[in-house]
């Protein structure tokens, strides 16, 4: 009597252990998801793929919620919100503006605007003041390129 054990090998046990992960790419499940680093799937092949590979998958945040953190956070700040998007990106902008000679009413730190921002996937940005032909000071804060809702 021969006793046959078969072990798979690193790799088959690698795919096998993402086999799991694809799934969740299908079914539109890859427009719930990005990379570990936030970038968005432009197919359910991409997101296969990536998943296949050992990449680990991530579900979108709720762009709702961390859109009222922006503007509670933008409208404590004396800020004006603005906001948008369509099927290719979404964006939040915090946005200030003031008299020549007057106090800039804009946080000196923005790291919580950076902080909401970053879980989006999106890109942040913060201008320095600028002058517009009016002369009046503006500045703003900015998270662009988030990936749409599901």
């Amino acid at each position: 009597m021969v006793l046959l054990i078969l072990v798979p090998s690193a790799a088959q046990a690698a795919k096998a252990g993402n086999s799991q992960n694809t799934k969740a790419c299908q079914k539109d499940g890859w427009r719930t998801l990005m990379t570990s680093t936030g970038a968005s799937f432009a197919s359910q092949g991409k997101c296969t793929s990536y998943a296949a590979r050992g990449g680990t998958l991530t579900p979108k945040p709720d762009v709702s919620q961390l859109w009222q953190k922006w503007g509670t956070t933008c409208v404590s700040n004396a800020g004006n919100l603005f906001y948008g998007g369509d099927a290719g990106g979404w964006y939040f902008v915090c946005y200030w503006q003031w008299p020549v000679g007057t106090t800039d009413p804009s946080p000196n730190d923005v790291t919580t605007f950076a902080s909401i921002c970053k879980p989006t996937g999106g890109d942040f940005s913060d201008d320095a003041p600028g002058v517009d032909e009016a002369g009046t000071i503006y500045r703003h804060a900015s998270c662009r390129n988030i990936p749409p809702p599901a």
